[in-house]
């Protein structure tokens, strides 16, 4: 994405000699920094240039403030720009693309995009499939891709509409839901065999 694995010999000595220690960042803390620059501060930065961010975002607890995190470098080519926001607004919780199976009658969609829309998740795209071999002849599968406003308002209204009697984790089925919750490593599996 940009961040080389190993520092070139110059930029290696003065960090050794001036930093008091290095931290590495993953991928995703990388896009996750650079759309918090567009965002927050309005900055297009190249991958590297947010690893300072990244790290404040990966490691919160490692830095004691007053902080700052130096951005540089604007060299960045749109389409990765493009994927970059993608893959860092669905590492915030933001943007989510899934697929799950449905009983194949009438309004089994429908209550699925209701129920969505009940924990918050707007729908941008809907892909429906009825033909694949892999489905049994009463299913289909839906290839669903939806925004929200990350995974903290999401777990707000889950929590509320559990309050007023309602059962997401029953009528989407717990897979979806750990999916948009995020709470289990699994759930963008478990999400495939919903039913």
């Amino acid at each position: 994405m940009g961040v080389a694995s190993r520092p070139g010999d110059i930029p290696f000595g003065i960090v050794s000699a001036h930093a008091g220690r290095v931290v590495t960042v993953s991928e995703e803390s990388l896009s996750r920094g650079l759309v918090l620059c567009l965002e927050r501060a309005k900055q297009v930065v190249e991958p590297a240039g947010a690893a300072g961010v990244a790290a404040l975002l990966e490691h919160p607890r490692d830095f004691a403030p007053p902080l700052v995190a130096l951005l540089s470098g604007g060299n960045i080519d749109p389409l990765l720009l493009a994927k970059l926001l993608r893959h860092g607004l669905s590492a915030a919780g933001r943007y989510l693309a899934f697929r799950c199976r449905l009983p194949d009658h009438p309004g089994s969609l429908a209550k699925l995009l209701v129920d969505l829309a009940g924990l918050g998740a707007n729908v941008l795209e809907v892909g429906h499939e009825r033909l694949a071999p892999r489905l049994h002849v009463d299913e289909v599968e839906v290839v669903l891709q939806v925004e929200t406003r990350g995974h903290r308002a999401l777990r707000r209204r889950h929590r509320g509409a559990a309050r007023r009697g309602l059962s997401p984790d029953r009528e989407l089925g717990p897979g979806l839901v750990a999916v948009l919750l995020k709470k289990r490593p699994d759930a963008r599996e478990a999400a495939r065999s919903i039913r």
